[in-house]
């Protein structure tokens, strides 16, 4: 890549030149970038972010085509946060949380109505649960796990301790349902939730603000 357009070299060692000018559109998400060359229909070069020697050249690139190139489209990753409160005043708690989850997004959040749920897998007795969900688009360099533990330490503000019994009254509880289509099989995380198919009190306000 330089000023004037980039070059490719195939595993022949053939050598092929695109300036700028030829490139009709440049799609980025998440991983990296594809490149549209119109010569050749629905084809795209994929450059995955990985390949640059680091964030700021991979950076210094996305100025340079955006400079260059005319249409230069970002598919925002999207992350998917549900709320639970069912200790304290929950509808309180739920609402100050989603304040605070502004803080991570780089667009304004989505978020869904506040729904009142039955508890499910909980102990006797316990109270109702508030539930929510949030929508939230990460910020440059935000991984799953940067974002999982400021959720945990936002837990912690709100009051939330070790459980000393399974699903026991929390004042607030925030799952990470997705994290754009990151995929992750940890002690720590699991992603996509995997139980997030299986709980209304999930389905319901993700319907509301995601019914695709």
């Amino acid at each position: 890549f330089d000023e004037g357009g980039f070059s490719l070299t195939s595993e022949g060692h053939a050598k092929s030149s695109y300036n700028w000018s030829s490139i009709k559109r440049v799609v980025e998400n998440s991983g990296g970038l594809f490149i549209y060359i119109p010569r050749w229909i629905d084809c795209y070069f994929w450059f995955p972010k990985v390949a640059f020697a680091s964030e700021n050249d991979y950076r210094d690139l996305i100025n340079l085509i955006k400079a260059r190139v005319r249409k230069f489209q970002t598919l925002d990753t999207k992350i998917f946060v549900a709320l639970g409160s069912n200790l304290g005043n929950s509808r309180e708690i739920i609402f100050q949380a989603i304040g605070r989850l502004r803080k991570f997004s780089r667009e304004p959040l989505l978020k869904s109505s506040l729904w009142q749920t039955t508890p499910v897998d909980c102990p006797p007795d316990s109270p109702a649960f508030v539930n929510a969900m949030a929508v939230l688009i990460p910020f440059p360099n935000e991984t799953p796990e940067s974002l999982l533990e400021k959720l945990q330490q936002l837990e912690k503000e709100f009051g939330r301790q070790s459980k000393k019994i399974l699903n026991e009254p929390r004042p607030l509880d925030l799952d990470l349902i997705a994290f754009g289509n990151e995929i992750r099989a940890s002690e720590k995380l699991t992603l996509p939730h995997p139980r997030a198919h299986e709980r209304r009190f999930v389905l319901q306000p993700l319907a509301e603000i995601a019914p695709d």
